[in-house]
Parts: C-alpha cells; sequence; structure tokens
C-alpha cells in the first residue's frame, strides 16, 4: 500500500513516541528513510533495555492523510485478501454446497 506525499503517521513504543512523514512514498522519521511501515518501526524504535527490535509496523502506526484531522490505525488501512471457493473447500471439514457467503462471513472475510 502506498501513502501519499505529506501523509503523517505516528506510533507509541515502551514509552516513547515516534513520528514521521510518507515523502515521495517512503517513511522518513528520525532522519532515516525506510521502504514499509514495518521497516520504519524496526528502524527507530528500542526495547526497554535499549535494544533493536523487529516489530510489525501494520500493528503500531497511526496515520494522517493531509486533509484529515483525525487519525486511523495503519492495519485499518490494510488491504483485505479475497479467498477463493478452492481456497476454502481445503480447509479442513468445509463443505462448499452453497455456503461460500456464510464461510466467507465466519472468516471475516469479503462476502
Amino acid at each position: 500500500m502506498t501513502l501519499v506525499h505529506g501523509t503523517r503517521f505516528r506510533m507509541s513504543c515502551n514509552g516513547r513516541q515516534y513520528a514521521g512523514e510518507i515523502v515521495d512514498g517512503k517513511w522518513v522519521i528520525e532522519g532515516k528513510t525506510f521502504d514499509s511501515p514495518s521497516g520504519a518501526a524496526s528502524g527507530v524504535a528500542l526495547t526497554k533495555s535499549g535494544k533493536t527490535t523487529r516489530l510489525d509496523g501494520w500493528g503500531y502506526w497511526e496515520v494522517q492523510v493531509p486533509g484529515d484531522s483525525g487519525w486511523t490505525p495503519f492495519k485499518a488501512l490494510r488491504p483485505r485478501r479475497v479467498v477463493g471457493n478452492a481456497e476454502l473447500s481445503a480447509l479442513p471439514g468445509v463443505a462448499m454446497i452453497g455456503a461460500a457467503p456464510q464461510i466467507r462471513q465466519l472468516f471475516g472475510l469479503a462476502v
């Protein structure tokens, strides 16, 4: 997913606040440039003991798109994967006789 130029982002991790901005498709924070939300989160966040760590940026960042006043959890913008009948029927115990919409809904998938 690409965020528009000027989108602001922020996160809190281990009692510290981090903030940056999307510049030409890159995540720029604290003078460092990253290609992804996870790269940015992992590149700046430290553990309580001061060591680097790997973070899933989708779950940490909030974004504010230019022109919006509010903040949105970045994970809420993540595209949802559409699962086909073949994939659903491969799940153990799933019978596909006209049940695709109900099964999709059960798994929280697009109907």
